[in-house]
């Protein structure tokens, strides 16, 4: 299922009583203050109780990215697509979370400290090959912009009117397609992290009384990853994509106070993020046979981004003051409906197709010589040149122990010929007289090493010393070793050092042992 984190905002004036963290870390407890006795009936509930994967409260950034983001990463570095969301009210904290601040290093949020995290593995990395691209856009009003013009490269700025609208389209494979939008490939984290900066000077941001810097759109910066294996040299390769997602806060208009266009765009962004409610209450229905993605441009483009195949967090960011109490319990309700929705990441692996064609070449050069062989064979044995439907595919195990078999009655003479209908049998055959060849040889050699000792006839001391005792003529210094039986080693090493005690003594002796060996 999907894991679900709640990130308490630091406020001096947290809500004492009314919200409590429990022991575990994971438990939110909340209790609304009573209202004035009053004549009138009130059913309202007033308790509740959330129990979520981990509740992050008075931590630093970079705890937030090990507990929440780490092991996203993880998995899109081996091929599965992820999803990170920040959610919440507005002023809750979803944009610090989600990028941090620019202006200190220790306050760079989710997306800056995974860059890092992507290129140190990739630099480290000795197996694979990586292609990284990066994009960025925001759904503001419900139309959808690219933060990336490529207008960006002349550091020029212009307002949203001034931009082109991106286009989405569905494809026969139910997948989709963003018409207009850059992606540009990156090589090192400076180039990313440019990428990142220039994309956050171009979103849409206002001020309300909430929040002097409202985030007015929904803003997706995506990492693409494309690797190959340096390992094995075949057509297949690795895709993945991760998505963090940060969405704009809800809003209560009485709270906010918003008039003109900043009422206008709450309405949209409220009206976005109902939408993805209802996608997320679908998801969580079994019986449920159509998921409405299309009712927004917000879902149509996270539509395999929420669960499924694709590794999915949510950090629901949440205000812990008495008087956003009732946005808190929203946004808590929200991250138990999306706790329901299930995952199963998946590797995503692709066929290179320039590369399938070059191995498919290969493939066809090799069974046209396979024909070629196959004539040749047929046409010697006087078959008329008929060729047979033979597998050319290779041999499975069963077909290299019968091979193995008939070469080695061969190689001991008990048949006359080996039958040869494919040069992958030709291959398997020397494959087999080979493996023979050296298990035979590596026999012969223990056996030898096990009844002989050999002496190197090249060093001087060996040579004296047998010379001495009449085992080596004058002439034996040419020779390039000396074989003497086990049997009697002993008796010639005594003999040796006899030598030196007293040479004369015992040469008869020596003589007669080493008459035994044959010299």
């Amino acid at each position: 299922r999907v894991e679900c984190w709640v990130r308490v905002k630091p406020t001096n004036n947290f809500a004492q009583g009314l919200i409590d963290v429990q022991d575990d870390l994971k438990t939110i407890n909340i209790q609304a203050a009573k209202e004035a006795d009053t004549s009138e009936t009130n059913n309202q509930k007033t308790s509740w109780s959330f129990k979520t994967d981990g509740v992050l409260a008075n931590v630093n950034q970079q705890l937030v990215f090990e507990t929440v983001a780490k092991q996203v990463l993880d998995s899109l570095l081996q091929g599965c697509n992820g999803s990170i969301f920040c959610y919440g009210q507005t002023g809750a904290g979803k944009t610090f979370t989600m990028t941090g601040l620019s202006e200190i290093f220790d306050n760079r949020g989710l997306v800056p400290r995974s860059i890092s995290y992507i290129f140190n593995h990739v630099q480290s990395d000795c197996q694979r090959s990586f292609n990284i691209s990066i994009s960025y856009i925001e759904i503001y009003n419900e139309v959808m912009y690219d933060l990336l013009p490529h207008s960006f490269k002349n550091d020029s700025r212009t307002n949203k009117k001034q931009f082109e609208p991106l286009a989405i389209k569905e494809l026969d494979d139910n997948n989709f397609v963003v018409k207009g939008m850059n992606c540009y490939p990156v090589t090192c984290e400076n180039e990313a992290l440019n990428l990142l900066f220039e994309g956050e000077m171009n979103r849409t941001i206002s001020s309300h009384k909430m929040n002097r810097q409202s985030s007015r759109s929904h803003c997706i910066f995506t990492i693409y990853l494309q690797s190959h294996s340096l390992v094995h040299s075949d057509n297949r390769y690795m895709m993945s994509r991760l998505n963090f997602v940060d969405l704009a806060g809800s809003e209560r208009i009485k709270k906010t106070q918003s008039k003109g266009k900043t009422l206008e765009e709450a309405g949209y962004i409220n009206k976005s993020l109902l939408y993805l409610e209802q996608v997320i209450t679908a998801l969580t229905e079994s019986n449920r046979g159509h998921v409405p993605y299309r009712q927004s441009k917000l879902t149509f483009f996270l539509k395999d981004s929420i669960g499924g195949c694709c590794l999915t967090r949510l950090i629901a960011n949440v205000w812990g003051e008495a008087k956003h109490l009732f946005e808190t319990v929203s946004t808590l309700r929200f991250a138990m409906s999306m706790m329901k929705v299930r995952e199963q990441p998946t590797i995503n692996t692709y066929v290179d197709p320039c590369m399938q064609v070059t191995l498919l070449e290969q493939e066809v050069t090799r069974l046209k010589r396979e024909l070629a062989l196959h004539d040749a064979l047929n046409s010697s044995n006087n078959n008329n040149n008929k060729r047979t439907t033979n597998n050319y595919d290779g041999l499975c195990e069963k077909e290299r122990v019968n091979i193995r078999q008939c070469v080695k009655a061969y190689v001991e003479d008990h048949c006359d010929d080996i039958e040869i209908v494919s040069a992958t049998q030709v291959k398997e055959v020397f494959s087999a007289f080979k493996s023979i060849y050296q298990e035979s040889l590596k026999a012969t050699n223990d056996a030898y090493h096990s009844n002989y000792i050999l002496l190197n006839a090249h060093d001087p001391n060996i040579v004296s010393m047998l010379q001495a005792v009449g085992l080596l003529g004058a002439n034996a210094a040419a020779a390039t070793s000396v074989t003497v039986a086990a049997a009697t080693a002993a008796t010639a090493a005594k003999t040796v050092a006899a030598v030196v005690g007293d040479k004369k003594d015992d040469d008869k002796n020596v003589k007669q042992s080493c008459k035994l060996c044959g010299f």
